[in-house]
């Protein structure tokens, strides 16, 4: 035990003071609670703990399958593998990691509307505009899926349909894994730059993305066939939706 001695001159005795140092533990340095400083923090975090829900499982029980999934982009071999041992559209994995990818990037577009265009935050409630910007990524997914179909159909290209959905689902949840601890992170800090962490991955992805949807078939794939889907599928609807914001 440590003593802090205190000498002292009172009527000729010394006396000292045995009490133990005091030492400031490091639970005593980390808030109780952390502050709502924004109107929506409550909210946010409701929809963090479903997107965690959501993903637990995914990672606790299907862990080598989720792990496949989060490589099957980059690695032919582990997608060749992964079809070949299940079929990902009637896996429960499907359902759970779509959900939780359109419940993380509604999150991630409603946090830069907040923060970035606030002239519309302001207008519209914040659970309002949660709600909004999750429903515009799912209505975004099944477009996609949509467009995908049609043209497949059209170019007579059925063959390689779930290819086309594949692509986008290993692209749609690498991404959406990746991002969850990067938006967490960014909130609780209150400090959104963290998200530019994000960029390198997303431009990787996405160009690995379009790389594997341009060899799937290269046979029957043509290029005219992928710069139609590009254009209606990948660049049209964003550039729509800043056409939008813009006249906002």
């Amino acid at each position: 035990m440590y003593f802090c001695a205190n000498h002292s001159m009172m009527e000729g005795v010394i006396i000292i003071n045995s009490e133990p140092t005091s030492y400031i533990l490091l639970t005593d340095m980390l808030p109780v609670k952390i502050p709502a400083q924004v109107p929506y923090w409550d909210m946010v975090t409701f929809a963090f703990g479903i997107a965690l829900v959501l993903i637990s499982p995914l990672v606790a029980l299907n862990r080598r399958k989720f792990s496949m999934i989060m490589r099957a982009l980059y690695t032919p071999r582990v997608r060749s593998q992964l079809m070949r041992e299940t079929k990902i559209f009637d896996d429960l994995i499907y359902p759970f990691s779509v959900t939780f990818n359109c419940l993380v990037q509604g999150i991630f577009i409603f946090l830069l509307i907040e923060n970035l265009i606030t002239n519309i935050a302001e207008q519209i409630p914040p659970a309002l505009l949660l709600l909004i910007a999750i429903g515009a990524v799912v209505i975004d997914y099944f477009i996609k899926m949509l467009n995908i179909h049609i043209l497949t159909f059209l170019f007579e290209n059925e063959e390689d349909r779930n290819n086309f959905y594949l692509n986008k689902f290993f692209y749609n949840t690498l991404n959406a894994t990746l991002l969850f601890p990067i938006i967490v992170l960014g909130f609780y800090i209150e400090n959104l730059n963290i998200l530019w962490a994000y960029l390198p991955f997303f431009i990787a992805n996405y160009t690995m993305m379009v790389y594997r949807t341009l060899t799937l078939n290269s046979s029957r794939t043509k290029f005219f066939q992928f710069f139609l889907y590009f254009c209606t599928l990948e660049i049209l609807p964003y550039l729509i939706i800043v056409k939008l914001l813009i006249m906002i």
